[in-house]
């Protein structure tokens, strides 16, 4: 149910975090000033639209959900910290700055970075989906946590600096009654061969967990886009060039 006293509070946190005066956030969201002091007043009815929400969550680098429903009133200072570096990744995907590669499993992976960093990650055994029609599943070792985890589906990793790539693991636990999606990002420094984690989804932080499957959905949309190697544009620029 929405609460609008979540909304404004959390709208007043990220003000003063974001260094932003209220007249300018109502300004960029396309709302007359007073606008905020008038959803504040408690005698007034006005509920304030989707498309103000979602101005304001574009403006203050957040999802809706956590806009609307987090409590921003007790997130530290690493919580913002680590949602503002997920959202740099998400706006760098989007805009195909980063440039992610699929995996399917560990071992192949480790091939693209000669890494047995990512091999010792790997469980003792493979585990057996119950439908037959379904590829055996990756056992993955977490640094974090001691839940027993799968590799649910492909991966991603980029090479986001110099010798250093970061990797989106989207797991799953197994072994309980009710499994559980999980996500991890971790990043491989290449040269020492050292695979650190960054954050789980089993931290439990809503608003770093919104951000993160932004993220992840983001990368799954530009990995159905059209691939054209090197080698065909050469060839499809030669082409164009001659009917110039």
């Amino acid at each position: 149910m929405f609460d609008k006293e979540i909304l404004l509070k959390n709208i007043n946190v990220l003000i003063k975090e974001r260094g932003l005066k209220i007249g300018e956030l109502e300004s960029k969201a396309g709302v007359s000033l007073g606008y905020l002091s008038r959803l504040h007043r408690a005698e007034t009815n006005v509920i304030p639209g989707i498309d103000f929400i979602s101005n304001v969550a574009q403006i203050l680098n957040v999802s809706i959900d956590a806009l609307i429903s987090g409590d921003f009133t007790r997130s530290n200072n690493n919580t913002l910290y680590m949602a503002n570096f997920i959202n740099e990744l998400l706006e760098d995907t989007n805009n195909l700055i980063i440039e992610w590669t699929t995996s399917r499993s560990l071992s192949d992976a480790s091939q693209i970075y000669d890494s047995s960093a990512l091999i010792g990650r790997e469980g003792p055994e493979n585990v057996t989906s119950m439908d037959p029609n379904e590829p055996l599943r990756h056992p993955f070792i977490s640094i974090t946590h001691k839940d027993k985890l799968i590799i649910d589906k492909d991966f991603y990793h980029a090479e986001i600096v110099e010798n250093n790539a970061i990797f989106l693991f989207p797991l799953q636990t197994y072994g309980k009654q009710n499994n559980t999606s999980v996500l991890e990002l971790y990043t491989l420094d290449i040269k020492k061969d050292n695979l650190t984690p960054i954050y789980s989804s089993l931290d439990g932080d809503m608003i770093v967990n919104a951000k993160l499957k932004e993220l992840y959905s983001a990368i799954k949309i530009h990995d159905e886009d059209l691939k054209i190697t090197d080698t065909a544009k050469s060839v499809i620029d030669s082409y164009l060039k001659s009917k110039k």
